[in-house]
């Protein structure tokens, strides 16, 4: 399952953190899994420390960088 446009509004940032956001998707992920089926989670992030980091803590590894966009693909095994 790829997860597409993943973030916080800037104005509700310091509302809530993202591990609560990503543990809501992930929530949502698995409930959809019970239905279709899924192995595996698809991220694609900027290759950035910080949010690289972020998603490894989540359980997130890296896949390959998309040379088309230049976005970090990683994955999560379900």
């Amino acid at each position: 399952m790829l997860v597409g446009q993943f973030g916080k509004d800037e104005n509700i940032a310091k509302c809530v953190s993202g591990k609560d956001l990503l543990d809501h998707c992930m929530e949502k992920i698995y409930q959809v899994q019970s239905l279709i089926g899924g192995r595996y989670v698809l991220i694609e992030c900027h290759d950035i420390d910080k949010v690289v980091s972020f998603y490894h803590l989540n359980g997130f590894e890296r896949l390959q960088l998309d040379k088309s966009d230049n976005y970090l693909q990683m994955v999560r095994r379900l």
